[in-house]
């Protein structure tokens, strides 16, 4: 197999574009020409002409590797990201439902009480186009607890010692919820 380019695919100068090796051979009397994603180590010391082992299937000669496993390192690593990317989406739908499923029970089965907003709170990640804050106060039983995220344009209107409506289980461990939050859900 004689390799006749060697090059990186993606925009020019962008580093992270991928290298590759466009491949030569012969197949049952039948020339094939095909390319495949190569190493770093192979594309720093292969030159247009070598002759380089490769890996085609035997059903269509076409589907090469060049380093040997390759495919299978990018298989693992893509994996790997749906993997985590499905691990976070189940972590945030299930900490949404749990929020929406006590918010409802909190609603329905709770009293309607009247508290301070004690401070707005900035949330975990800022975005800077919408910014946003989070209501704070202190429930009946002296518990801190947070609204979701509103506009800071809209918290204009819920300023620090302004009283606000939450709904709350005077017996339970669940969360107080502002009523701002309650008729999102």
């Amino acid at each position: 197999m004689v390799a006749t380019s060697i090059r990186r695919s993606g925009r020019i100068g962008n580093e992270s574009a991928i290298p590759e090796a466009t491949v030569r051979f012969t197949v049952d009397g039948k020339e094939i020409v095909a390319g495949a994603r190569i190493s770093q180590k192979s594309y720093e010391t292969l030159k247009t002409g070598d002759v380089v082992q490769i890996r085609y299937a035997s059903d269509d000669p076409r589907l090469i590797e060049v380093d040997a496993g390759i495919n299978r390192k990018i298989a693992l690593i893509l994996g790997g990201v749906a993997l985590a990317s499905l691990g976070l989406f189940i972590f945030v739908f299930r900490k949404s439902w749990r929020f929406a499923r006590n918010a409802i029970a909190v609603r329905n089965g709770g009293k309607r009480s009247l508290v301070k907003v004690t401070e707005h709170q900035a949330p975990m990640f800022v975005n800077q186009k919408k910014p946003t804050t989070r209501l704070v106060w202190l429930d009946g039983r002296g518990m801190e607890c947070k609204s979701l995220e509103i506009t800071k344009e809209a918290a204009r209107s819920y300023r620090v010692g302004r009283e606000i409506a939450i709904y709350e289980l005077p017996n339970s461990n669940l969360d107080s919820f502002w009523e701002g939050d309650l008729w999102r859900t």
